[in-house]
């Protein structure tokens, strides 16, 4: 742990070297099973409302054809 807080400070106190800061922090977050280029994952609340909304579509067309129907 001694080891990643040390190269997490010393890529702090080179501001100027930002590829060399970015291969740090990339190496330490690697070690740790981190992989920042890796695609997020949709948040479940966005995938739940996503649902929700196609849900209330499938209702209103059926609601829909059986007014047509009635008709």
């Amino acid at each position: 742990m001694q080891m990643v807080g040390d190269a997490l400070e010393s890529a702090m106190d080179d501001v100027e070297d930002e590829e060399e800061s970015d291969q740090i922090v990339n190496q330490v977050l690697d070690e740790i099973g981190i992989n920042l280029n890796d695609s997020l994952v949709d948040a479940p609340g966005k995938k739940q409302e996503e649902a929700k909304i196609a849900e209330n579509d499938a209702d209103k067309e059926l609601e829909a054809r059986l007014n047509n129907l009635k008709r």
